[in-house]
């Protein structure tokens, strides 16, 4: 059991669950901080969904229904081999974080275009 950095939820086995490296950073001072999915949404400014998973098992095995939300039709979506997917994944990913990154920079700074 693991408790949520932010809120101290006490995380049982299913409300575990991978998001991509990028947006962890992102989101989390330490790539080792534990955060439900609430909180980490909550980091995020946005609602999580499925292209933010990691293409790994652990998001792939049942999970709480706040989780499963989110993951929505993950294994439909990427079968039961989901390392099959990494590439749809990460270049959808990679894309809007980098956008999103950008935003936020220049919000920091006061610039109100892209």
């Amino acid at each position: 059991m693991a408790t949520c950095k932010d809120c101290k939820y006490e995380m049982f086995r299913e409300d575990h669950y991978s998001l991509r490296d990028s947006l962890w950073i992102l989101i989390c001072d330490n790539v080792r901080d534990i955060l439900c999915i609430e909180c980490a949404e909550r980091r995020c400014g946005r609602e999580i969904d499925v292209y933010d998973f990691q293409a790994l098992m652990i998001n792939a095995l049942p999970s709480s229904s706040a989780l499963a939300k989110r993951l929505g039709d993950f294994n439909e979506r990427f079968g039961p081999g989901p390392q099959r997917a990494v590439h749809e994944i990460m270049v959808h990913n990679d894309k809007r974080i980098r956008t999103q990154l950008a935003i936020q920079q220049n919000n920091e700074q006061g610039i109100t275009e892209l």
